[in-house]
């Protein structure tokens, strides 16, 4: 019955759009904020209000600590907005710091799964510089000892690599030092609770600049720096949570995880090919501005005005 109702309402409304006599059943969101007059309430600024079947369905799988987060600080954050007019500090730079308390989060997130893994850390550690019968890494995709080499050496050409882009080799590690622990906290939530990660006003360039501050980065640290904007723009596609399940179905169904690196590594490289060719494809056929549209013309406005 919940699934004939969601489906018959969107095949209906897909209808709708593309026969525009077929009538509709609106459940697309509507904006209720402006109702909202008088301060300090009328801080709580845009508050969409929608009913989408599908998103209701799936939020019933979700773990109730997960779906009690949605809502909750959702409503939390519009009281944020509310106190501030209140109490007259709503006019400060940045407040109330939405972008910060969220970088905070996913941080201490990410430090969290690696305190609780110290133990195992430890003993890997212990394994990769000699020491036998520590732990076992024979039904490992790789060895703890080429994991870690992997690790160092990939760092080591990530500095490198931006030292020609003119950023210093203490500002490359602290950005990449904060981009892997983002990625170990997306990943360890993925985990856990199994939902998509969209994550688009926290990424390792603002918390670069908010924790250090401009004053301390010449300008060629900071045109570098913004230059990662593009790959560090939102994290949907994460490719450390993809692969993490690549490597648990791997196991599921007892496969040779042995093999899954270079499979990895193969479809990496054609998939970064293939992509580029496209692009350059569409941009020869059409020209350069066939992609500016829609989010792809925000995104190349804002990556302008950090640069």
């Amino acid at each position: 019955m919940g699934f004939g109702s969601a489906f018959g309402l969107s095949i209906l409304n897909g209808i709708h759009f593309l026969y525009p006599v077929v009538p509709e059943l609106r459940v697309s969101m509507r904006d209720v904020g402006h109702y909202f007059t008088t301060k300090p309430w009328n801080a709580v600024g845009w508050v969409p209000i929608s009913l989408f079947p599908f998103a209701i369905g799936l939020a019933f799988f979700l773990p109730l600590d997960l779906s009690f987060s949605c809502w909750f600080f959702y409503v939390f954050r519009k009281l944020l907005r509310i106190a501030g007019t209140a109490v007259g500090v709503q006019n400060l730079p940045g407040f109330p710091y939405f972008n910060e308390q969220a970088s905070g989060a996913w941080i201490a997130l990410g430090l969290v799964a690696l305190w609780v893994t110290r133990r195992h850390l430890r003993n890997v550690f212990k394994t990769v510089v000699g020491y036998r019968g520590i732990i076992d890494d024979s039904d490992e995709p790789m060895s703890y000892r080429w994991a870690v080499l992997g690790l160092i050496s990939g760092m080591v050409f990530l500095i490198l690599f931006s030292a020609r882009m003119g950023i210093s080799a203490w500002v490359s590690l602290a950005l990449f030092s904060f981009y892997f622990i983002l990625s170990i906290a997306m990943t360890r939530v993925r985990a856990e609770l199994g939902t998509p990660h969209e994550i688009y006003f926290v990424n390792p360039q603002e918390i670069l600049i908010a924790t250090i501050g401009t004053k301390h980065l010449s300008v060629e640290n900071m045109t570098g720096v913004c230059s990662h904007y593009w790959w560090n723009r939102c994290y949907r596609n994460h490719q450390m949570p993809q692969q993490l399940e690549a490597f648990k179905m791997a196991e599921i169904f007892r496969m040779n995880r042995k093999k899954f690196p270079l499979v990895i590594m193969l479809a990496s490289f054609i998939s970064i090919a293939t992509g580029f060719w496209i692009m350059v494809s569409i941009y020869y056929k059409e020209g350069a501005a066939s992609s500016l549209q829609g989010l792809g013309a925000t995104f190349s406005q804002t990556l302008s005005e950090r640069l």
